[in-house]
């Protein structure tokens, strides 16, 4: 039941009373009591769901027929409550549809929700000196109030009979307060290069070391002598292994040579010196096995 002309509010997020909800639920009791019609949009789920649910019933934000499964009302009165919902164009819709975001809580330090409802348009209701009202100026590309009901309903009382200036508001904030990831990226390397260039120049000085950043760094130096004497093992027995590598393809060679002065000689010496040919090629090949075993053995250790 959202009619047309009639001002759409919005929450995405915890279901968490320390979120300012409950600020929320003043906040509009004023407004409709002052004659102002509205609807209230609460998206997401918590363990305090039920306890607002409970709270809007009694300031008459809705009807006590209204029923639900206690995660999804969808209807019955000013305030409507649609559970957690996980599809990433539903939530763009809902914000594409709403005509304010609100969003009173001092306990988020990064405010993402309000980044998300700009990047589609919606400017937000925030607390004055909140984390999430970073980089978000007073009716420009948002709204700042003190944190009290009252506060909000004024404002709410102030903007809701002039829908098109909430539309500039919020297309200000798409424009102004949304940053793209690419955006997010960018500008925090440059910022690290700033900072790396200030170390080199020696401006960020020195901070006072604490016992923990002493057990980091002798955990990093342990760390580092231990791949040191990794490594030192790892070139030991790869250079003896090129070692015994060389010594393989010598006797190799050593095989052929008297192979070759076999063939030469062959039947023009004396069975003495064949015999001893042959002697040298045995203590050639029994050479190699015995390098062939020392490989073996050091590869499987």
């Amino acid at each position: 039941d959202l009619p047309e002309d009639v001002p759409v509010y919005l929450f995405v997020g915890r279901m968490m009373t320390y979120k300012g909800l409950p600020l929320i639920l003043d906040a509009l009791r004023l407004v409709k009591d002052a004659g102002q019609d509205f609807r209230m949009v609460f998206i997401g789920k918590g363990p305090d769901l039920e306890l607002l649910q409970e709270k809007a019933r009694e300031l008459g934000l809705m009807d006590e027929e209204a029923a639900g499964d206690g995660e999804n009302i969808i209807s019955g009165g000013k305030c409507i409550f649609l559970g957690a919902i996980y599809d990433r164009d539903a939530l763009r819709a809902w914000n594409t549809r709403a005509d304010l975001f609100l969003f009173p809580s001092t306990f988020d330090t990064n405010g993402l929700v309000v980044r998300e409802a700009a990047a589609c348009g919606l400017a937000s209701v925030l607390i004055k000196d909140s984390c999430a009202a970073e980089g978000v100026t007073d009716g420009r590309n948002g709204f700042i109030i003190e944190e009290n009901a009252q506060a909000m309903a004024d404002l709410l009382l102030k903007v809701s009979g002039d829908l098109s200036h909430l539309k500039q508001v919020g297309d200000h904030a798409m424009n102004e307060i949304y940053l793209s990831w690419q955006t997010c990226v960018a500008q925090a390397y440059d910022r690290y290069q700033i900072l790396l260039e200030k170390k080199r120049e020696g401006l960020l000085g020195s901070k006072i070391k604490q016992p923990t950043d002493y057990l980091v760094s002798m955990t990093a130096r342990g760390m580092s002598e231990r791949d040191r004497i990794r490594r030192l093992g790892e070139e030991w027995f790869n250079g003896f292994k090129e070692s015994a590598v060389g010594m393989m393809e010598n006797v190799q060679e050593f095989e052929e040579e008297a192979h070759q002065l076999t063939e030469r000689v062959k039947g023009a010496v004396s069975e003495s010196v064949k015999e001893t040919m042959q002697e040298r090629k045995k203590a050639a090949e029994k050479m190699r096995e015995e390098i062939r075993k020392e490989i073996d053995w050091l590869r499987k250790g």
